[in-house]
Order: structure tokens, then C-alpha cells, then sequence
């Protein structure tokens, strides 16, 4: 049977991974930590790279306000937030599958 994992970002969550079925939450809980994971130290740490990225799009001392990123910096964030994906799914290989909700394609 195959794992089954949304990608996806949260502000302020620490977690860009979450299960997508019964049997992967049983075995990794509902929010997925990458710690959890059959994956290197490297890519554990560009996902918290990331993450802490991400949370840098929120005005966090005033959420509905505009974020502050200029579109090179989406299009960076977008980049670097679809390489980890393609990593993820590297590492993680067929017993994996990982549905992609970032919105970063």
C-alpha cells in the first residue's frame, strides 16, 4: 500500500505535509513532520527553510493586510517550494504519493 500525503503550507504550522488517508494518519499522525520521514538531514532542512520562508508572507501584526513580497520573491518562494517537492517525492520514492495543494506550480 502506498502513504498518502498533501503538500501544502499553513502559516505559523511548521508543517507543509499533511495525510491524505486513514492509514497514513495511523502511521504518521494528520499533520506530517518531516522528521518522521525516511528522508536526508539536507532536505529536512531546506523544508524548515521553507516553512520559515512561507511565514514571512503574512503581515503577522496585521493578517488581512497585502504581504510585503514583491513578485520576483513569489516566484523565487514558488521555485524553491516546488524543488522540495520534487525532492520529497525523490526520496520518499513509490511507497509515497504526495498530492500537491501548495499552489506554488
Amino acid at each position: 500500500m502506498v502513504y498518502r500525503l498533501r503538500y501544502l503550507f499553513d502559516f505559523g504550522s511548521g508543517i507543509c505535509l499533511w495525510a491524505a488517508d486513514d492509514r497514513t494518519r495511523a502511521d504518521f499522525d494528520y499533520p506530517v513532520h518531516s522528521s518522521k520521514l525516511p528522508i536526508t538531514a539536507t532536505l529536512q532542512h531546506r523544508i524548515e527553510f521553507v516553512l520559515a520562508w512561507y511565514d514571512t508572507f503574512l503581515d503577522w501584526d496585521h493578517p488581512p493586510a497585502q504581504t510585503h513580497w514583491s513578485s520576483t520573491e513569489r516566484t523565487q518562494f514558488n521555485q524553491a517550494a516546488q524543488e522540495v517537492l520534487a525532492l520529497l517525492r525523490a526520496q520518499l520514492g513509490s511507497k509515497f504519493e504526495i498530492i500537491d495543494h501548495s499552489g506554488t506550480a
